[in-house]
């Protein structure tokens, strides 16, 4: 699979590369916040600076993805920070961001894990 998921500190971290399907993401994006157990994320970091797939993904793909990623936000404090380092990639991002911010999430893309990792951790 060419997914990872980690736990970063209080974050969840779920990174993406090379080619996976939408089915894979979901699933990874549930066993990183499953190592939360009961306790809630204080965010989850998607970094998909190494991804092939986002360029093949649809609009609809991307909503759909926002909307599962909503579904789950009371898991992650409805916070949630997206690495893209490509303008496509970028854009992608923002597209479900606009998604996931109707939905009642706190989404930001950035460009380095860093900036993504303050966003979620301020201070």
């Amino acid at each position: 699979m060419a997914i990872e998921h980690r736990r970063e500190g209080n974050v969840a971290v779920v990174t993406a590369r090379g080619r996976y399907s939408m089915a894979e993401l979901r699933t990874s994006i549930d066993d990183a916040l499953d190592a939360f157990g009961d306790e809630v994320s204080a965010g989850l970091l998607f970094d998909l600076t190494g991804s092939e797939s986002l360029g093949d993904r649809s609009a609809e793909d991307l909503r759909a993805m926002a909307i599962f990623l909503a579904s789950r936000g009371s898991r992650f404090s409805s916070r949630l920070a997206m690495v893209a380092v490509t303008d496509v990639a970028y854009g992608l991002m923002r597209m479900g961001a606009v998604t996931a911010e109707s939905q009642g999430i706190a989404a930001h893309v950035f460009r380095d894990h860093g900036s993504a990792r303050r966003w979620l951790m301020p201070g």
